[in-house]
Parts: structure tokens; sequence; C-alpha cells
């Protein structure tokens, strides 16, 4: 009996340890390669038995990984297409080759940061080199067993995903970023770009950036320095809680701010606890924003702010004032080299506080039709929010005759039936904590079991020998 119990003890002591290695386990990526018909079965399955099945530790690792396969290495010091032996080596120039590279995060880790050495500067944060043609990317959170989203704590994604030499270029490509909690209470920042490496190149390029199902703790900066011409950046059904945001006290919960790209979706979004919701700053866009609910703290800012663009449709949203303004228009959509296009219709603004602050006439100068195209219908206002004028750091200011006549035809204020009492929500329990899992935790069940058992025995054992 001393043996049967002794062995029994052992293993559970060893499946006690073994739980701790596999909770260390948790946390790790794993790379999925969709190839182009032009890959031989044989080369497929060659490079599938490097990289099928193997967890990575970390982001960076499983993007260097991927690059590996073509035969990049740091052998000249910088990032390069040297190793001849690569499973992919012949494809590295050869554009569909590969036509999107997902990888799947597990758990909780760092993100992916930049591969620039010295000497190179390579062409993005996720995927290759110079030597390598561009393709899309796919970043996808695997849900925890409790349901929580897998995490990535820092780390800025971007990507080149078409565009590239002429020897090799890739006419359309897409980053897509999935169902992942960033836990970044500062910045992230997200880009993606659709850009001719070569000058005067007469290729073009189309690419899509889609943000969906993520939650971030801090600002989203969507950012590119690259004269794209054909990116549209696709924004929708997120969370955005800012009650830890350990940023700029002004930043914006989401800030546009891509020098390329003409098409800009933010959608369905879930924005509250910062103190201003969202900016476009982006002399060539074409903005969308829809059927948001937008909270704000600060009382002298505003839930969107349009500071430069070509186009923008801002309709069926909701925006819960704090004593800040609903909207603000920048007087940087003066100085446009065509007279942007501004629609606000169909929104619900409650609260209190005012719905425009008019930068342009708050600075001495005025918008009207000859340097602005505004629109309004279908809005609804409470009674409680001022629509004649604007606030910025509690200073009030009217309004241009052109802002006038609109908010006059296309607002319709919701009078007070006495029943009508907003009140902000402060409870954020369910954002600010995972939680406990509710399934069983196997390791404090091992533990238990070995202390009842390790109970049991030197009861045993004391009576054996009494």
């Amino acid at each position: 009996m001393k043996k049967i119990l002794a062995t029994i003890l052992a293993l559970v002591l060893a499946l006690g340890l073994c739980s701790v290695s596999w909770a260390d386990e948790n946390n790790y990526v794993t790379v999925e390669l969709i190839y182009g018909s032009n890959v031989s079965d044989e080369d497929v399955a060659t490079a599938k038995g490097i990289y099928a099945n193997k967890k990575y530790d970390t982001c960076k690792a499983a993007n260097e990984a991927y690059m590996a396969l073509f035969g990049v290495t740091w052998e000249k010091g910088y990032l390069d297409v040297t190793n001849t032996n690569a499973p992919l080596y012949k494809y590295a120039g050869v554009s569909g080759s590969v036509t999107e590279v997902k990888f799947y995060i597990h758990g909780t880790l760092a993100g992916f940061t930049s591969l620039q050495s010295s000497g190179n500067q390579i062409d993005c944060t996720v995927g290759g080199n110079h030597q390598i043609f561009r393709t899309s990317y796919s970043i996808i959170g695997v849900n925890n067993a409790d349901g929580t989203k897998a995490q990535l704590t820092d780390g800025n994604i971007q990507a080149y995903v078409a565009g590239g030499y002429d020897s090799m270029h890739t006419q359309y490509g897409k980053l897509t970023i999935d169902n992942i909690e960033f836990t970044n209470t500062d910045t992230t920042t997200v880009g993606a770009s659709a850009a001719n490496a070569t000058e005067n190149s007469t290729k073009s390029a189309t690419g899509e950036m889609e943000i969906k199902n993520c939650v971030f703790r801090g600002r989203l900066y969507v950012y590119d320095n690259f004269a794209n011409t054909g990116m549209t950046y696709n924004i929708h059904d997120n969370v955005f809680d800012g009650t830890k945001y350990s940023g700029d006290s002004n930043a914006y919960s989401i800030f546009a701010q891509c020098r390329g790209g003409n098409k800009l979706n933010i959608k369905d979004n879930n924005i509250s606890g910062f103190a201003r919701g969202i900016n476009i700053d982006h002399a060539n866009v074409d903005a969308t924003i829809s059927g948001n609910t937008i909270s704000i703290t600060d009382a002298g800012r505003a839930c969107i702010q349009l500071s430069s663009l070509t186009k923008a449709s801002v309709e069926g949203n909701t925006l819960n004032l704090t004593g800040g303004n609903a909207i603000t228009l920048h007087e940087k959509l003066l100085t446009m080299s065509a007279v942007p296009a501004v629609s606000i219709s169909n929104n619900t603004i409650t609260g209190t506080g005012y719905l425009i602050y008019d930068d342009a006439k708050a600075n001495n100068k005025t918008f009207n039709s000859d340097n602005l195209e505004l629109t309004m219908n279908g809005n609804t206002v409470a009674s409680t929010v001022n629509t004649t004028q604007g606030v910025k750091n509690g200073i009030v200011y009217g309004t241009s005759d052109v802002v006038t006549g609109q908010v006059s035809a296309g607002v319709t204020v919701q009078q007070s039936t006495g029943g009508y009492y907003y009140h902000p929500t402060t409870d954020t329990k369910a954002d600010e904590t995972k939680g406990s899992p509710k399934t069983f935790d196997a390791g404090v069940g091992i533990y238990a079991v070995t202390a009842v058992l390790s109970v049991t025995g030197m009861a045993w054992v004391g009576k054996k020998r009494h």
C-alpha cells in the first residue's frame, strides 16, 4: 500500500510541475501561409515542414521565421536574401507566390517590433524586406479558454502590402488586425501602405487595412508616410476604453493622419473614457464616420473633429457630451486645395454641451459656401445641448453663417418632458478587468489533490506505526 501511495504522490507531483510548463506554453504565435498556384506542391510541403505546428515565443521570432523561408538572414550585417538552401528561395522575387501570411496570437505577448538594421532599412515591421515581394498579412487573436481575447502589450504594426519594385510588383494586398486586445495604455500605431518603390513607375497598386473586433486601452494612431494612391482603411466593431489611458491628456481615441490613401471608414465602434473622440487630419481622404457611440470626458473638446479632408460623412452616431462639443470644424478646412464637402446627418447628441465648435469663427475667420460645402439633416439634439455656439478651453464662440443656417435646417431639438436625465456611467468593471476564468484550473486542482493525498498518506502511515 505504501508503494502504491508513493507512486500516486510522485505522479501528482510530476503533473503539478508540468502544469507550470503548460502555463508558459499558453503564450505563443503560430504561422500559416496561403500559397499561390505557381509554388510547387513539393516546395510547399518542405516549407510547411519547418513552420507548421511550431509555436514561436515572440511575434518577432514568427516574423523572422517567415522571412527565413525565403533565405533572409543577417549574414551581411543587415537583412538580405543569402541562404540559397531555403525552401522558398527561388520565389523571393516572384509576386503572388504567397498571397497571405497569417500570424495567430495566443495568450499575452509583446507586439511586432521593427526589424531595421544598420545599412539597410527593411520595408516594414511585419513581413519581408526589400528583396521579398509584398503580400497580405493577417494578425489574428485566438481566444483564451475563459473567452478573453489574446493580448499584445506593446509594439506598432506597419506593413507594406502592395506595390514595390517594378520587377516584383504586387498589385493588391491587405493588412488585417482581428480579435486582439491591445493593452498598451499609451499609443499604438497601425498602418499599411500600397506604394511603388520605383520612382516614376507606371504601375499602380491598391491596398486595404482592416481593424475589427479589437479592444484598445490606449489611442489608435492610423499613420503612414507614403503617397499611396489607392488605400482604404476600415476600422469597425472595436471597443476603445480610455479609462486607464496614460498618454497625452488631450489625445483622441482614433487619430487618422495618413499621407496616402483616399478612403477611411470608421464604423460601429464604442468609444469612451478618452478626452476626445475621433480626429480626421488627412488632406486626401474621403471619410465616413457612422454608427459609433462616442462619450468624451473633456468639457472643452469634441467627439468628432474634422481637421483636413476632401469629403466626410458623419451619420447615425450617438454622441454623448459632458460639457464639450459634438463636432469641431477645424480652421485647417480653409486650406484645402479643393472645397471640402461635409455631411452631418441622422446623429443623436445627448448630455450637456455644444453641438458645433466653429474653429474658423473662433479665429476671426469664416466658413462660407465658397470654402465649405456643409449639409445637415435629421439630427436629434437634447435640449441641454447648445446648438448656436461651441466651446474651447472654457471660452464660448459663435458659428459662421453657413453653419448657423445648416443647423437651423438639419437639427431637431428634443424637448425635455421632465423624465429625461442624462447620467454618464463611470462603471467600467466589465472592461477594466478580465476577471477570473470560469473554467476549472487544472493546476489548482492538482495541488489540492496533492494536499489531500499527502494528509491521507501521513495519517495512514501514522496509524500503521501506532
